[in-house]
């Protein structure tokens, strides 16, 4: 069966399983979190979560409108903002770094605890939500890209 079609399987993204918990992932309604999932959590790993915000492209934003962009999170300041974040502190406020520092180990497709990966070798190619900005935050948190 072509990948596109029985999806991943773990051996396809994780390459080496060094520690892992067992932790409470939300998953949003009528959404479906694959293996290579890239998650947060704020509790040493009690609970787990994805990234809400969602990624900015260009185009007109107003006051208060939050996206995610190159790592950050960030806030727009002005009305009809059409500028890019991280290029005028004036019209974008950064909210702080997308604390990613786990990588699911199971699909999931409702809420429920799954093998969350802390520390390992993985897939870059593999990953949900991963791009270049996130690569050093990774590696320390002994999340090693393949």
């Amino acid at each position: 069966m072509p990948l596109e079609l029985r999806g991943l399987r773990e051996s396809d993204v994780i390459i080496q399983k060094i520690q892992s918990v067992n932790g409470a992932v939300t998953v949003a309604v009528d959404t479906t979190l694959d293996i290579g999932t890239l998650l947060t959590t704020a509790d040493g790993g009690v609970t787990w979560t994805i990234r809400q915000e969602a990624d900015w492209v260009a185009g007109s934003y107003a006051v208060d409108d939050v996206f995610y962009h190159l790592g950050h999170i960030w806030k727009s300041l002005a009305a009809t903002n059409v500028t890019e974040p991280g290029t005028d502190p004036a019209k974008w406020e950064d909210q702080g770094f997308w604390n990613a520092n786990g990588v699911l180990v199971e699909g999931l497709d409702l809420t429920g605890n799954a093998n969350v990966l802390t520390a390992g070798y993985v897939v870059e190619s593999n990953l949900t939500g991963f791009e270049e900005a996130l690569r050093h935050q990774l590696f320390d948190r002994n999340i090693i890209l393949k």
